[in-house]
């Protein structure tokens, strides 16, 4: 997400590429603080060979301790 306001929640649109030759499922996504939440879709969760979709990303400041931080995002797939 880079720099984010500390005054709003910031979303973002992250895109996952399936570059395999069978069917992405995305099973499970994790963060490393409450303040991260990613979600998708479940019509969007399988992804075809050769296609694209869209995990949404949200932060909240208001969750976040501290004046930096550093949030991981993990995606579990098929």
């Amino acid at each position: 997400l880079g720099l984010v306001p500390n005054d709003r929640i910031s979303h973002h649109k992250l895109k996952v590429y399936n570059d395999g030759k069978m069917p992405l499922k995305i099973t499970k996504i994790d963060t490393t603080c409450a303040c991260t939440m990613g979600h998708i879709t479940p019509e969007n969760a399988t992804v075809q060979p050769g296609q694209e979709s869209w995990i949404d990303v949200t932060l909240d400041p208001n969750r976040v301790m501290g004046f930096k931080s550093h949030k991981t995002l993990t995606i579990t797939t098929s």
